[in-house]
């Protein structure tokens, strides 16, 4: 015989064509070189076994649970109109604590509105007509117009509570009355009233 050279990817071609032709009782063999797979062992018994062991077990666990619910509805039953009665109760009890939990958010997220009136008031007395008024996340923005809108700042800006008071935009003259926006932070507008 003579030697037969062969490439590398002749090689690997030929090893996974044999492959290929193993049959299924040899690759646990080449897993674990111990292992036999034995040939007389009957799968098909097993699995036909095993499918009606499930199948059992589905229906005996359906049949507990449904005599379990039929026992329960009976012991109620036999506890007698005052089962029903506590239980709406309980479900009224439920009901009445969401209520209350709801209202307490929005009582705990209320806010004062007097301070907001009382910059408004001062606004006011310095012959201000007021357009907006908004506050966000305790800045008062306040949008309107006046004979002079630096008197409106400056009397703002006295105000005790008031902060950082100043002109959000440019000033507009508009027919002898004077356009402003100005912002300002309150201190009086936490939660406390």
């Amino acid at each position: 015989q003579e030697p037969l050279e062969l490439s590398q990817g002749d090689i690997n071609s030929r090893l996974l064509q044999g492959l290929r032709r193993l049959g299924a009782a040899v690759w646990p063999r080449l897993l674990r070189p111990g292992f036999r797979l034995d040939p007389g062992l009957a799968w098909r018994p097993l699995g036909t076994l095993a499918a009606a062991g499930l199948v059992a077990y589905l229906l005996l666990g359906s049949a507990y649970l449904s005599l379990a619910e039929s026992l329960r509805e009976r012991e109620l039953k036999s506890l007698g109109p005052e089962v029903a009665t506590l239980l709406d109760s309980q479900r009224r009890v439920e009901q009445l604590a969401r209520q209350q939990h709801a209202i307490t958010k929005v009582v705990d997220d209320r806010r004062a509105s007097y301070p907001l009136w009382r910059v408004a008031a001062h606004a006011w007395q310095k012959g201000a007509s007021i357009t907006a008024l908004a506050l966000v996340d305790g800045r008062l923005t306040l949008r309107g117009s006046a004979p002079s809108a630096t008197d409106v700042l400056g009397a703002l800006a006295a105000e005790p509570g008031v902060t950082a008071a100043r002109f959000g935009a440019p000033v507009r003259q508009l027919g002898g009355r004077e356009e402003f926006v100005i912002t300002l932070t309150l201190s009086g507008t936490d939660n406390d009233g």
